[in-house]
């Protein structure tokens, strides 16, 4: 017997199987194990997205990259070129890996370009959107199910852009402009993993916090009734906690802030912030399984690692291994492999990137240094933004 099915009988079920036209062009597994083929077992690849500003002519150039597991190395996959002028500002990529938008900034030509990503990291242009707005964005993010990508940016009226997209093709629709209730500026979002709220930072005398529902198609159900959590300077670079239950911040003192959150978005308790951590906000990354945070330390050009506390209420430790110091100069952005072992910053000032190992059973930082692959000084591209994209097969 095998599987408490005898060998002769699942030899006429299996031919049975085989003739039904129906079954066959679902995909029955091999070996006739009985099941249908959904896609869902299949392997995904692991890629890492780069944009760039290329300082020669002034576009604006995406990568992609194949992470080997292994040793943490980077395999350039495909690049592309968006007709775009200088000054790249943030990327966002879909969460089923399709999909990657970078945002270039230049005054009252803001575009949003969008580009396929085929499984073997090829790369196409879907489109490119005008944002039509005179100020500048100050963050971009993707909802957690693919609907919208949102812009948001520090003027006092349309501070808020809402680009619906279309899952089959990646194209986004005109932006829908909104404007946050009090004439305030807006400085950074991001969103619950559920996809019911974003949370985005409202810039004042005083910096707060604030929540606002989300509807099906990822556009804010309301932007008059937020609920704020008042800080003081905070920055655009947020994450949230996989359980939804804590929205971390990075304060101008480069201190990071953990805001407490529910299904009904931000409770209105603020927990206990890191200490002395230096100058000039940096990117906040959380550990896939939700038990760590990092962040890029700007003035020391070093990785920090800390352990999340659930309630939130002490100061958070320090993970082993940190920090991590490297000559990454104007060290920016953070981008975690989801595993959870590799960590991946940018290096503008030197044109380069860096790479940090980190242990996936206790949070701990093993060391890290500066790629000598990619760099980018031959072709005189400096990166801005990257992004983990995992792309099923």
């Amino acid at each position: 017997m095998e599987g408490l099915v005898p060998r002769t009988l699942k030899g006429v079920l299996c031919a049975f199987f085989a003739a039904s036209v129906a079954i066959a062009a679902a995909g029955v597994h091999s070996g006739c194990g009985f099941g249908i083929d959904d896609g869902s077992h299949r392997a995904s690849i692991e890629m890492l997205v780069l944009g760039l500003d290329d300082l020669t002519t002034g576009k604006v150039v995406v990568r992609t990259y194949k992470v080997n597991e292994s040793n943490g190395a980077l395999t350039q996959l495909a690049s592309a070129t968006a007709p775009a002028v200088e000054n790249l500002s943030f990327l966002a990529v879909s969460p089923d890996g399709r999909s990657a938008y970078v945002l270039n900034e230049a005054g009252t030509t803001d575009h949003i370009w969008g580009f396929s990503i085929a499984q073997s990291g090829t790369l196409g242009l879907i489109d490119s959107i005008p944002r039509d707005v005179a100020n500048n964005g100050v963050a971009m993010a993707m909802t957690p199910n693919g609907s919208a990508v949102h812009v948001v940016n520090t003027a006092t009226s349309n501070n808020w852009q809402v680009f619906v997209r279309t899952a089959s093709t990646g194209a986004l629709s005109t932006p829908l402009n909104l404007s946050e209730s009090g004439g305030v500026a807006l400085g950074g979002i991001v969103f619950a993993p559920d996809g019911t709220h974003a949370y985005v930072i409202r810039q004042g005398a005083t910096d707060s916090l604030s929540s606002h529902a989300l509807s099906a198609n990822g556009s804010p159900n309301a932007t008059g009734n937020p609920n704020p959590n008042n800080s003081s300077s905070l920055n655009p670079q947020m994450d949230v906690l996989p359980n939804g239950t804590q929205v971390l911040v990075s304060e101008t003192g480069q201190d990071v802030v953990p805001f407490m959150a529910d299904g009904s978005g931000l409770t209105g308790v603020v927990g206990s912030a890191t200490a002395g951590m230096g100058n000039n906000g940096g990117q906040v990354r959380v550990s896939p399984d939700g038990d760590n945070f990092y962040v890029t330390v700007t003035t020391a050009d070093t990785v920090r690692g800390f352990k999340i506390i659930p309630d939130g209420l002490q100061t958070p430790p320090a993970v082993g291994g940190s920090p991590v110091s490297m000559t990454c100069p104007n060290i920016l952005g953070l981008a975690i492999t989801t595993s959870g072992r590799w960590l991946y910053t940018l290096c503008p000032g030197s044109l380069q990137m860096a790479r940090v190992e980190r242990d996936t059973s206790t949070g701990a930082l093993l060391g890290g240094g500066i790629l000598t692959s990619p760099d980018f000084n031959a072709e005189n591209l400096q990166p801005i933004a990257l992004a983990i994209a995992t792309v099923a097969q």
